[in-house]
């Protein structure tokens, strides 16, 4: 497990990539996976048509995923 400054990433998190995105790229994410204490906790979600601004081009789509995320991390 690698350390970001010195910590690791100890609780869920929920990474949503969009897939014409071309500033973070997919392969980055095998080194976010290594940041994190249980890997299992790095919930990945890609989202097709879609680039660096999920928020202003499906923010529909995203409220939905993160209530949905958020509602199952709960249990």
């Amino acid at each position: 497990m690698k350390t970001i400054y010195g910590a690791t990433i100890n609780c869920p998190v929920l990474h949503l990539h969009g897939i014409e995105e071309s500033h973070a790229l997919l392969s980055t994410l095998d080194l976010e996976k290594s940041w994190m204490k249980n890997p299992r906790d790095l919930t990945i979600k890609i989202v097709p048509g879609v680039g660096h601004f999920i928020q202003h081009e499906v923010p529909d789509d995203l409220n939905q995923t993160m209530s949905s995320w958020l509602k199952d991390s709960g249990n």
